[in-house]
């Protein structure tokens, strides 16, 4: 009786101290993204997370409140991809993923695809990763934060899973 008793005590502290973690890390790496002003035409809603975005593609949620605000997501690089490297227009494509327990033998991973557009992110989307990067570009394995809009679902080609895409507004890497 006494085990289950702590166990009720603790799962509370637990959770309420990792929502207080991962509030903090948004919020540090909202402030890390620096002395650039970024003018944003719509509301943001902070509550919508990888999780949150994966679990609306497979449903299909079409809900006006995600299409019409932008949303500030955080997740790892697991791929990117050049759509259109020219003189006058750039275009990738960035995945993030994010992955939680699902008892003690699977991990459910949540995936968003993001859309970048712009000659600053030019210099820093590769199709093979530098041997030396530098700290802001945009390679697999680093941790970032995005603020961005919903555009559309989309079946992915390797998973076959419906994903969301979204536009970018600003990405940033958070390490």
């Amino acid at each position: 009786m006494r085990r289950r008793h702590r166990a009720a005590i603790v799962r509370p502290v637990m959770i309420k101290w990792l929502a207080v973690t991962v509030l903090m890390v948004v919020a540090a790496s909202i402030a890390t993204l620096g002395a650039q002003e970024i003018e944003l035409d719509s509301p943001v809603n902070f509550s919508i997370t990888l999780r949150e975005l994966s679990r609306m593609a497979e449903r299909g949620s079409d809900s006006s409140e995600v299409f019409e605000s932008y949303v500030v997501v955080q997740g790892y690089i697991s791929a990117s991809t050049v759509i259109t490297r020219t003189e006058e227009h750039f275009r990738a494509s960035v995945d993030l993923v994010s992955g939680e327990w699902e008892g003690l033998e699977n991990v459910r991973t949540h995936q968003s695809r993001f859309i970048v557009e712009g000659d600053e992110y030019r210099d820093r989307i590769f199709e093979r990763p530098p041997r030396r990067p530098a700290d802001d570009d945009i390679i697999p394995g680093r941790e970032a934060v995005v603020i961005a809009r919903l555009l559309r679902y989309e079946e992915d080609q390797l998973s076959g899973r419906r994903i969301p895409v979204l536009e970018v507004r600003a990405f940033r890497i958070a390490d």
